[in-house]
Parts: C-alpha cells; structure tokens; sequence
C-alpha cells in the first residue's frame, strides 16, 4: 500500500512478508499467488487458476468449489487472509 501511494521510504522491502519467494507483495500475489494463501485456500477447498483473468478465476473456481455458500467461503478466505 505504501508503494501505491509513493510513500515507500527508499530502503523499504516491498516483498511479501507471508512467503519466502521475495515476490513483490501486490494485491494478486496476497491473495492468490502467496504459499500462505494458497495454503488457506486449499483448506477451504479453493483452487484458483491463476493463469485465467480474474472474472475466469472466480467461474472456474465456484464450478470446481465442492462445498455449499461458495461466495460465503471465499469471503471468509479473503478476510482471514
């Protein structure tokens, strides 16, 4: 949030803090491309292709979804994450 704004001092790391990739932390890799993610996802039985747009993404997932209140889950995903 801070590069978005440009307030990122200098020497700031911008890389994620959850996963030891060092990928630069944006919103798609929080919430998607992040082993701390991904592992939250899994254990609510979420697969996401992330490859696909993100409209892709949500129909595939939700016709893959194997549980009941897909939407209602996945915003539970997305608030814990």
């Amino acid at each position: 949030m801070l590069d978005h704004r440009y307030c990122a001092p200098p020497d700031c790391d911008l890389s994620c803090v959850l996963c030891s990739v060092n990928s630069m932390e944006d919103l798609f890799h929080l919430f998607f491309q992040c082993f701390f993610a991904q592992s939250c996802w899994n254990a609510l039985g979420f697969s996401w292709d992330t490859s696909l747009s993100m409209d892709s993404m949500m129909i595939q997932a939700k016709s893959l979804y194997q549980g009941q209140c897909f939407m209602e889950n996945f915003l539970y995903g997305a608030w814990n994450i």
